[in-house]
């Protein structure tokens, strides 16, 4: 077990940083050469963050339709390792991905997996990130209405309270900028505060009753 990792781990770790230079084509490489090592060993979780590591180059790359076939792949080895933050995790990214390239009921079937999950283990991030997937749905989709005001108020909510800053996130400010349109600044800021003030139990079900 310790000769794969002292294998695999080093060609994760060169694709990482070659991920961080922008050299996508040798991080891929340097993905796809560890992933066969892993497989070849054997080592379901290491296969599972092989997987994940290529995902996030793919995302960064803009190629959403790969990224989400990698991340069906990854979800399937957190499932069968009973990893439940990382399907969170995956579940919310594997969304964001199926509502890129078109598929709005799978993105919404998937975050709604991920929130039901993410509430079970009590994953405050993924949560976080869920409800803030939900805002931005609505907005890509035109729907910048105050229950999307409120989602976003409870992703931030959620994300101060264990320190996680959504406003690094790409497309916050977007959906802050739309939302003040749609709504105004005086019925953002209420549907907002809203969103802030909510129980995390409220919270889930309301965010569950807006798939729905």
């Amino acid at each position: 077990m310790n000769d794969v990792r002292a294998a695999v781990w080093p060609l994760i770790f060169l694709g990482i940083r070659a991920g961080e230079g922008r050299d996508y084509a040798e991080a891929r490489r340097r993905g796809e050469e560890a992933l066969a090592a892993a497989r070849e060993a054997d080592n379901t979780r290491l296969v599972g963050v092989v997987l994940n590591n290529l995902a996030v180059m793919a995302i960064r790359q803009e190629d959403f339709a790969h990224a989400a076939s990698l991340l069906e792949k990854a979800l399937a080895v957190s499932r069968e390792l009973g990893a439940f933050d990382d399907m969170t995790v995956e579940s919310f990214n594997l969304a964001d991905c199926f509502h890129q390239i078109g598929r709005p009921h799978d993105a919404v079937e998937s975050v709604k997996q991920g929130l039901v999950l993410a509430h079970e283990v009590q994953n405050l991030r993924s949560l976080a990130f869920g409800f803030f997937l939900l805002a931005a749905f609505a907005c890509r989709e035109g729907r910048a209405d105050e229950r999307a005001a409120k989602l976003l108020g409870v992703a931030e909510a959620v994300g101060d309270h264990v320190g996680e800053d959504l406003d690094s996130e790409t497309e916050f400010l977007e959906i802050v900028r739309d939302l003040r349109v749609a709504l105004g600044e005086q019925g953002y800021a209420r549907s907002n505060a809203d969103g802030r003030a909510m129980p995390l139990e409220d919270a889930v079900q309301f965010a569950l009753a807006s798939i729905d």
